[in-house]
Order: structure tokens, then sequence, then C-alpha cells
């Protein structure tokens, strides 16, 4: 018995040409003639991605009919990133006693907010007028609302058991089975996402902690500013209307084993493309969201998200969104989809601002402020979502807004006056879940510029004195390189998963 199977490249090989003498109606086959055409010398480097990761293609040379070097462009080997991986944390000098008060030399808080063309122009002021709070290493179990704690899967869950045992395998054996030396390895629905780890590996050497007294996830490290700049990585603007793995056979090289590199000498730097840590975040929790009635779409599925503050809207950095498929069938098969559940924002920095004690030409407050620009986009981004789903059926309008395939719902919300929304951001090549708790007339006032009425008996409650308040939770961030780290977070997930599911019908 013999096998045939089609090799599908990105580009045409074998394409049949045709004579310049319109009389002649059949195809040029001449396999010789073929196989001069400069297309066939790139097929080495297609059979390399299909079985190996990037750095045996950058090891696979171009060659002319001659056999000799191309003259084309040169495929440079991959850089490996040689920074600390910086977690910064935003820590305002002061926090705001009264939310949505401009400074006073601001006619109004509109007007504060309406001259910020992109997100490096937010300062803590502006968060402050937000009422913005921040807490971080959450553990997901607080992160939930009251009796969340319950949906966080055990090793046995009968819908995570199965993910766990893919997340765990080893990064080496999953690289073997990735190119069909080992067939007792089954990499299931995490076949992909495998795939992206061996990507993203090539560009993160193995190597130990910088300090062993401050581990790398703390954010407290802080570096200069990134190769991409982020003001390139945020879509800024305005528009008015009226744990690391050990050395292994197979594992890249440590750093200390690698000879030092003078990046600024040899023009080489770490530049990873960022759709490799898209995807590797993508396939992480694609194959998590299929066990609870969920999916996860390319992000803007409609118009560019914007989030509204009365007359303007600011365009928000968004990477994914996560959406529920319909219970019922023939709307699930038309491509309806409803919510949305969760946003999935992949930040692309690898270094960031500090101010350094011993330099003066650094901004006054720079240190004691940290992450400004990275939690204006997790904010803006939660206000966003909290926006569309505040367009779904509530007291006094049972329909909800439906357009262009997203039926608008706030899945998963049972408090009357109050919204938890959640984000999966990335950084690196680690994964952090966010939770911002925003209450209707905070939403109201941000739309309308209405203040509520304060003798309501709502906002004589504990909850309701904190209307005006923006609280941000977030967890640490989970190494997806790392098989303990990256089961652990797709356990997180999957709880959060199954407390926003948790009323709808099984799928």
């Amino acid at each position: 018995m013999c096998c045939v199977f089609t090799l599908r490249l990105p580009f045409p090989i074998l394409a049949p040409l045709h004579h310049k003498n319109h009389n002649s109606p059949s195809p040029i086959t001449n396999s010789a003639y073929l196989l001069s055409r400069p297309a066939v010398r790139f097929l080495p480097i297609a059979l390399a991605t299909m079985f190996c990761n990037w750095a045996a293609v950058a090891a696979t040379s171009i060659r002319g009919r001659d056999r000799s070097p191309s003259s084309g462009p040169e495929i440079k080997p991959p850089v490996p990133f040689t920074g600390p991986k910086i977690f910064p944390r935003y820590s305002p000098p002061q926090t705001s006693g009264s939310s949505f008060t401009a400074p006073p030399q601001e006619r109004s808080f509109y007007t504060f907010f309406g001259r910020i063309k992109k997100a490096t122009e937010v300062t803590p002021e502006h968060l402050n007028a937000l009422g913005v709070l921040v807490e971080y290493d959450v553990p997901v179990e607080k992160l939930l609302p009251s009796g969340g704690a319950s949906f966080i899967p055990v090793d046995d869950d009968k819908i995570f058991s199965e993910r766990r045992r893919e997340l765990l395998i080893p990064n080496d054996d999953a690289v073997e089975a990735l190119a069909r030396r080992r067939k007792d390895v089954k990499l299931g629905h995490m076949y992909r996402f495998y795939q992206g780890v061996d990507m993203v590996k090539t560009y993160y050497p193995t190597e130990p902690p910088s300090d062993p007294l401050t581990p790398m996830s703390s954010g407290d490290e802080a570096g200069k500013n990134g190769k991409r700049k982020a003001e390139e990585v945020v879509e800024g603007g305005v528009e008015k209307k009226g744990k690391p793995e050990g050395p292994s056979a197979t594992a890249p090289t440590p750093l200390s084993d690698l000879p030092e590199i003078n990046e600024e000498e040899d023009g080489r730097k770490f530049s990873m493309p960022e759709k490799f840590r898209e995807e590797l975040v993508k396939n992480f929790i694609e194959p998590i969201c299929w066990g609870y009635g969920v999916r996860i779409y390319q992000s803007p599925p409609r118009a560019p998200p914007r989030v509204a503050l009365q007359r303007s809207r600011f365009l928000v950095h968004m990477t994914n969104y996560i959406y529920l498929t319909p219970a019922l069938p023939a709307e699930a098969r038309s491509g309806l989809v409803e919510g949305p559940v969760m946003g999935v924002q992949v930040r692309h920095e690898f270094e960031f601002l500090k101010k350094q004690s011993d330099d003066s030409m650094d901004v006054d407050g720079e240190e004691e402020v940290g992450d400004v620009v990275g939690i204006t986009r997790e904010v803006a981004a939660a206000l966003s979502i909290a926006q569309d789903r505040r367009k779904g059926p509530r007291e006094g309008r049972p329909e909800g807004k439906t357009e262009k395939k997203i039926r608008f719902r706030a899945v998963g919300k049972d408090d009357k006056w109050r919204d938890d929304i959640f984000l999966l951001t990335s950084l690196h090549h680690h994964i952090s879940i966010t939770h911002i708790s925003v209450t209707q007339p905070y939403l109201r006032f941000l739309e309308t510029g209405q203040m509520p009425n304060l003798n309501h008996e709502y906002f004589q409650t504990e909850e309701g004195n904190d209307w005006d308040k923006l609280k941000v939770q977030k967890t640490r961030f989970w190494d997806l390189l790392d098989p303990e780290e990256r089961t652990e977070a797709g356990r997180s997930f999957s709880g959060v998963l199954a407390w926003l599911s948790r009323n709808e019908p099984k799928r």
C-alpha cells in the first residue's frame, strides 16, 4: 500500500505556464524547465517550516541554479531575548478621593479627556479622575465574585482533566511529537499551541533567575523603552461626534553559554515576530474555550473597538474577543455570537520606563507611578467591553441590541447594579487575568455625563458608596513555556469561563 499526500505551499511552484504563442493551448509541463524556476529554491524552507522551528528555517540556505548561495535577501537566525523579564506595575503617588473631578485648571471632566490622542498622553491625574484603584497578585479564588472559587476545576474535572494532561507535557517531548519522532506523546487539542511553543522558545532561551531574591514575576524591575514604543503599540486617537525549564539535549543553549553580543555594533536585536506571541496565546486559550461553549474571535469583529466618553470615542487596543455560541444550532450555524464574554489583550513591549535616582534628566515621579500606559490599555479595554455588554437586555429594555452577527448580552452578569469584566492579558510569554468591577451608574455617567440620584437607597450601601471607583484586580503572571505554570494558568482561566457560563444551557 502506498500513501499519497499533497504538499500545499504559500507560493506556486508547478503552476502551469503557457507559451507566448497563443496557438499552443496546452501548458508547458517540462519538469526540467519548471524546476529551474526561482520559486523552487524556497522548497527546503517550506519543508522546514512544516516539520521544525524557525531556527532550522534560518539555517536553510537559498541557492541559485549553479548551487551557489543566492544573492537574494539574507534570512537572519533568531536573536534570543537577553534582558530581564520585566512585569511593570502601576503605583500612583496618591489616590483620588473624588472620582470624575478634573484638575482646577480644566474646564470640565470631558475637556480634560478630550485632548488625549494616544495612550501615552494619559497621566495619573486622568486615572485618578476615573477612580482607578489597582491591586496585583490577587489569587484567582479572590478574583471571582462571591462563591466563584467553587467553579475552579480540580484535576479530575470532566472538562479540564484532558487539557491538564496535554498542558503538562514537557516541551522537549512535545517538540519530538511535532517532528513525528515520538508516537507515544499525544498532544491532542493543544497541538497548535505546542507549535507556538516551539517557535517562541527559540527566542527565549533557558535562563536562571537573575536575582533569586526577586522573582521575575514580581514586576519590580524596570528598564528603558522597548523596541516597539508604546505609542506604536496602542491604537490611540479620538474622533469627535457632534517557572523556567532545565537544560536538556534538545533545549536551547543557556544564556550563560551564549557569546556576548554588542547589539549596537552587531546590529542584532531581539525581534521575535509579534504574530508568534499572539498565536501562542490564542492557541493556548482556544481549546479551553471549547469546553465552555465559547469561542475566540479575531479583533475587531466589526468596527474597531472604542470606549465612549460622552461625545468622544477613543480607540481601544484589543487582540481578541471571546463570545458565547448561541444555544440554538440554527443561530450558531448562521455565525451569530453573544456577548462579549471576555477580552484578550496581548502586549509586545519587553522593556519599560523607570526613573533612575541618579539621573536628573528623568521625569519627576516616574519611578513611583510606573506602568501608566499598561493600566490605561486595560482600563480602556474593560470599559469598552462593559459598554458593549450594557447594550444587552436590562430592566426597562427587555430586548438587547444586535448588530453584524453580534447579539449584545452581559453573559454571566447577575448583579443589577454591577458588572464583572474579565480580560486575559499577555506579556513576554506569560499571561495574567484581570478583573474589573464597574457599576451601571458609572457607565451611564461616562456615556451621558449625568450624575445619578445619590439619595437612592443603593448609594447608601457599602457597595453603592464606591459606585464611582474602578477596581482593577490582576493575578500573577504564569509562564506558558513552563508545564506546571501553564497548567495552573489553564485551571484559572477555566474557572473564570465556568463562572461566566454558569447559567448558560449545556452545549
